[in-house]
């Protein structure tokens, strides 16, 4: 055990998802019948793309993390829970000596679900597996049941593959690329995000296009990328109380970020294109023309303005929610530029910037909550395999799917007697199929639209 333990050890953490997720679509793509040229460079050019949205990524959070910590400081509250980001939540989890067992279990759930034709998508998002090993960990410390932990995690893979079948058709809308899905842990969220958003479409205010290229289009110049990163990063250096030469170094650099965003999202289309097309044609040929999706992680949408524009205007709002919420023990830091909500608020709403904000603060609560309950948990792991000091707390709040991770992890206390969590996971279950039904259909009909589009 202890020799498979160090493979995993050393692909997940030497080798990084920059270079694991490539290595596999090299292979997938010789299982596609690609040639090995075409397969080598659409790998490479993957592993360029994660690699240069990491980079601009981390250029945006660096501008903006340092000037959220002096907001931060001044707010005159008590957080015993640190904000060690995602990174943290995955180094501890993989400390767990059963963690590794979730590659064969997803692996084994994906391809019977395949075989069964119960999903069309094949994860090869095999890095963030450790979110499995996660929830399982939580689940057998909350409930002390082994067999309670996997069952949990199983569900999990399962409802990803729906959902991500269910929003393939968002995904091809919002990207360009055809031919994969995000069946990533983090999208059910929109299981409680989407039914709110139906109803917030029904009020004229909040039912017109408000996109950044929208607004471009109506108010012209000031909704340039560049532009617009420039105004919104000025007015953050204001608020963070820099002089007049930070405000304008923030701007420039807001509006860098905002400008290159898209540009390096491009790769990805240049890089899975030629994968999507062999993979396609593949099963064609193997399976009476079933077309396979490839589910991989979100970084494809981050080159979408409007997230970043709802990150940076909410981040005054999510420093405010965590002074002012009874009961909430941690303050957003590394992970207060919470991508996991602004990328399900997009999904959601198309970019429909006024919606997303909204939903973005309203679901700020359900993030610092959820990290206040998982955390003193999950730092009981840390501080027994020593990667954390004794007595101190961690977790993100950023964590991904929050509400699902908080209630179905306490979901088998109904065995001894508490049922709030079984009512809890009734409502999320019923927003869940909804929110299947809603991308379903609204799928279906993007791709009519494409196919009367094509017989014009």
């Amino acid at each position: 055990m202890e020799i498979i333990t160090n493979i995993f050890n050393y692909v997940l953490n030497d080798l990084g998802s920059t270079v694991f997720i490539p290595i596999l679509m090299i292979i997938l793509g010789k299982i596609f019948k690609m040639k090995w040229g075409e397969a080598i460079s659409s790998g490479l050019l993957l592993g360029v793309a994660f690699a240069a949205v990491s980079l601009v990524s981390g250029y945006m959070g660096d501008i903006i993390t340092p000037l959220a910590k002096d907001m931060a400081s001044t707010v005159g509250k008590e957080f015993t829970i640190v904000d060690g980001g995602w990174s943290v939540l995955a180094s501890v989890t993989w400390t767990w000596k059963y963690a590794f067992i979730m590659f064969p279990i997803q692996i084994a759930i994906n391809f019977i679900m395949l075989l069964l034709k119960k999903t069309d998508t094949l994860n090869v998002d095999l890095w963030n597996v450790w979110g499995k090993a996660f929830i399982a960990y939580l689940t057998i410390q909350v409930t002390g049941r082994f067999w309670c932990g996997i069952v949990i995690a199983i569900l999990q893979m399962v409802m990803e593959l729906i959902l991500g079948d269910a929003m393939r058709g968002r995904v091809q809308e919002t990207t360009g690329v055809e031919g994969i899905t995000i069946p990533h842990r983090h999208m059910l969220l929109c299981s409680l995000i989407y039914p709110v958003d139906k109803v917030l479409r029904k009020i004229p205010l909040f039912n017109k296009e408000l996109t950044i290229d929208n607004l471009k289009a109506k108010l012209g110049f000031l909704f340039d990328k560049h532009v617009f990163g420039f105004v919104i990063g000025f007015l953050f250096g204001l608020l963070a109380k820099q002089d007049l030469a930070g405000c304008f170094t923030t701007g420039i650099q807001c509006g860098c970020a905002l400008l290159l965003l898209p540009k390096v999202a491009g790769l990805f289309m240049e890089a899975l294109n030629p994968l999507a097309e062999a993979a396609s044609a593949f099963m064609s040929s193997k399976a009476g023309g079933r077309q396979i999706y490839i589910g991989l992680d979100n970084p494809m949408l981050l080159g979408n303005s409007e997230i970043w524009t709802t990150v940076i205007l909410c981040i005054p709002v999510s420093i405010m929610l965590a002074v002012v919420l009874p009961f909430n023990k941690i303050l957003p830091f590394a992970a207060l530029d919470n991508l996991t909500l602004a990328v399900c608020c997009f999904m959601v709403c198309r970019g429909n910037l006024l919606r997303m904000i909204i939903l973005y603060i309203l679901g700020t609560p359900i993030y610092l909550y959820a990290a206040t309950m998982v955390g003193p948990i999950i730092s009981q792991l840390g501080w027994e395999n020593g990667i954390f000091e004794a007595g101190q707390m961690y977790a993100s709040a950023g964590m991904d799917c929050p509400a699902f991770t908080v209630i179905f992890m306490n979901l088998f206390q109904f065995l001894d007697g508490n049922f709030i969590w079984v009512l809890l996971a009734i409502v999320f279950m019923a927003g869940y199929i909804f929110t299947v039904k809603g991308f379903r259909k609204e799928g279906k009909q993007y791709f009519d639209s494409l196919q009367e589009k094509s017989n014009e």
